[in-house]
């Protein structure tokens, strides 16, 4: 059985909320549940934030966050899929204002149920029309990669993957030549040759955190949209789509594993670091575990890679932070506690200086993009 579509309702008005609540349309054969209910856009947000809803409807005026600003943050966030307001008619303007940032409808109040049902039918028409088409894609690309089963470039992902891992410079280079060959294997078919580059993506992925089992949690697994390709129908832009991820990965490695790999002290200690990038990791433990002073760990460490060990762990903890705000709906304070740090506000400071964002922002940017 398909499950019901979750609404939240936001109003600052309990009866409102309570008229909305007792209508008959929450019975259990119904499409949509009740999921949740808010008197201001500052505790809708908090709630969204921990598990978003597919229908919003959302009083305009209220105290603290307005409907428009929750609106702005649900739509930067993608934590509702529809956004509904309630108005009064001399809220008209503002209810204008909101359709031009991407509003379902409005309903004016007191809402009636005729009116409540019928926009839950069209809410539920979109929903159902978005959901087929998902799943026509997904048969579509079981089909095509049913056809495309017979090639797959095994010896030059076993290359590439070497490639990677070892650092050497010319893996872009060797990820080009790997587009082409695909392209030209499965006979200019761009949609195909996508769909292997993907499969080929998720192998290098896979053989590459086998090796080094600590990437995973520091490195979010980025998709390539296949779609977007097949619609472009450029060859030159899917070549430059993949060298991008390629790209991407052989620069976490070299940016996680800075030294020259000439001293194998410091190798052993960046990979305990790397496994460890949680709770608080201080200098003392790490001189403790490899059974050197403090001072002459640090100065081996910074001769061979350029970096205190202090930089490095912080580099470390920064990237960690970037995956479990990209993969996880934790809050900012939450996250560093995980990462050791006892002020929430020190961390999202030392953040904000590494990458020119706080983690609310950053955040914010990485949810945007996956929709784009």
């Amino acid at each position: 059985m398909k499950r019901p579509w979750k609404v939240m309702i936001v109003d600052d008005m309990e009866v409102f909320r309570r008229q909305i609540r007792r209508l008959p349309l929450w019975s259990e054969d119904s499409s949509f549940l009740l999921h949740a209910e808010a008197a201001d856009g500052i505790e809708a947000l908090r709630m969204l934030e921990k598990e978003p809803v597919d229908l919003l409807i959302s009083d305009i005026r209220m105290p603290r966050m307005d409907g428009l600003s929750l609106l702005k943050e649900v739509k930067a966030r993608n934590l509702s899929k529809y956004v509904v307001f309630l108005s009064d008619y001399a809220e008209f303007s503002l209810a204008k204002e909101a359709i031009a940032y991407g509003i379902f409808d409005y309903l004016v109040k007191p809402v009636k149920e005729e009116e409540l049902r019928s926009m839950f039918l069209k809410v539920s028409a979109h929903l159902s029309q978005v959901e087929k088409e998902k799943e026509e894609k997904r048969l579509l690309e079981e089909k095509l990669l049913d056809s495309v089963d017979l090639y797959y470039p095994q010896k030059e992902v076993l290359d590439l993957t070497e490639k990677i891992v070892s650092g050497q410079e010319d893996a872009l280079k060797r990820s080009a030549s790997l587009v082409k060959t695909a392209y030209e294997a499965l006979n200019l078919d761009l949609l195909k040759t996508a769909l292997v580059l993907e499969k080929v993506y998720e192998e290098i992925l896979l053989e590459v955190e086998r090796r080094s089992p600590w990437l995973a949690p520091l490195y979010p697994h980025y998709q390539m949209s296949r779609s977007r390709l097949s619609k472009e129908a450029s060859i030159q832009e899917l070549e430059l789509q993949f060298m991008d991820r390629i790209d991407r990965l052989v620069s976490i490695m070299a940016y996680l594993l800075p030294d020259k790999g000439e001293h194998p002290l410091v190798r052993e200690l960046e990979e305990f670091i790397l496994l460890h990038p949680e709770g608080k990791l201080t200098l003392d433990r790490l001189a403790e575990k490899f059974y050197l002073t403090k001072n002459h760990l640090g100065e081996v460490f910074k001769e061979e890679t350029g970096l205190t060990l202090g930089e490095y762990l912080f580099r470390v903890k920064v990237q960690r932070a970037m995956v479990l705000l990209q993969e996880e709906e934790l809050r900012s304070y939450e996250i560093a506690e995980r990462l050791g740090y006892q002020s929430a506000e020190y961390f999202a400071k030392q953040f904000r200086k590494a990458t020119g964002e706080t983690p609310m922002e950053y955040r914010a940017r990485m949810k945007e993009e996956k929709i784009d």
